[in-house]
């Protein structure tokens, strides 16, 4: 497991952005977790939104890049 990373259940939109529920992961420990535009907290959750979006399916999001939460949330 990676001791920094950010995870969640989102769609992702051609813009690049995802959206939903997400969890920072720093060195072993939870240290942020809630929600973000477009992320959802579960999987089924996320396919059931993704029409809304005009894609077909939802997608797991997985990254180590704890960055990307900030700019979810529109922060650079």
């Amino acid at each position: 497991m990676l001791s920094n990373s950010v995870e969640g259940y989102g769609i992702r939109l051609d813009d690049g952005m995802w959206g939903g529920w997400y969890r920072v992961v720093k060195n072993g420990n939870v240290m942020e977790q809630g929600y973000a535009p477009r992320f959802y907290r579960t999987e089924s959750e996320a396919q059931e939104n993704a029409h809304h979006y005009g894609l077909a399916k939802a997608e797991r999001y997985f990254h180590r890049e704890t960055r990307l939460v900030s700019e979810v949330n529109g922060n650079p």
